[in-house]
């Protein structure tokens, strides 16, 4: 009996190993047959494989054969590395402000703003790791309007639109701290950020005993998948 287990054992290790070496051949043919994505694709056209911005065509239109001349663009985003090698040479500086004298030299509210101002970020312009949505900050902001209002404040402009998000907003903040103070080990608790590996939501749910996880899998599959459609594989 035993030596019929040893002999049906090494017969599956050896099948197992047969059925690797024959998928990682197959594995390396399908990648001999592929073709990778041109390295400026994102020059081209946008389409279903594709999210281009066409960057080709601009260039060959008739529109860029007129005279040039000098626009500043306004970038309303997450942020901007000014020290990108394509951007360091042409970001806009403000000629009204003296670099780094800690003096608003131009008198528009913003200290030192000689490249534009991080309106996302904290009073000293550095980004903030934590943010809110416009909603909450309009509702921060009339909260402070309206700490302590008085007859004639409820009849000023702001105080219903106030009261109305405060009863939508701190009724939300009820519910959800309902929902985490009720989190325990049959729980988990995804984030979609990876970077930090665990935000300040998975640590208090971690507290709260329930499983967590981020979302650099997420990530992963997501880069997966994108080689798949640039490859046509399985599409």
């Amino acid at each position: 009996m035993i030596s019929n287990i040893k002999l049906e054992n090494n017969f599956m290790k050896k099948t197992i190993l047969l059925g690797l070496i024959l998928g990682m051949g197959t594995v390396l043919q399908a990648q001999k047959g592929e073709s990778k994505p041109d390295k400026h694709w994102y020059h081209s056209k946008p389409s279903k494989k594709n999210m281009g911005i066409s960057l080709d065509a601009a260039y060959a239109s008739p529109a860029a054969k007129l005279p040039s001349k000098t626009i500043i663009v306004a970038v309303i985003d997450g942020g901007v590395d000014i020290n990108h090698p394509d951007l360091k040479d042409v970001i806009w500086h403000n000629p009204n402000e003296i670099p780094f004298n800690n003096i608003d030299d131009d008198g528009n509210g913003y200290v030192d703003d000689t490249v534009g101002w991080n309106f996302i970020g904290g009073k000293d312009g550095r980004m903030v790791q934590y943010d809110h949505i416009e909603k909450i900050r309009v509702y921060l902001r009339l909260r402070e309007q309206f700490k302590n209002p008085t007859a004639e404040d409820t009849q000023r402009p702001g105080y219903a639109q106030y009261m109305s998000m405060k009863t939508e907003i701190e009724g939300t903040i009820v519910k959800q701290k309902a929902q985490y103070e009720g989190m325990d080990k049959f729980h988990l608790a995804y984030d979609l950020v990876y970077n930090p590996a665990e935000t300040q939501f998975l640590k208090k749910a971690k507290l709260q005993g329930a499983m967590t996880k981020n979302g650099y899998d997420m990530l992963i599959r997501q880069a997966e998948e994108s080689w798949k459609i640039w490859n046509n594989i399985g599409v």
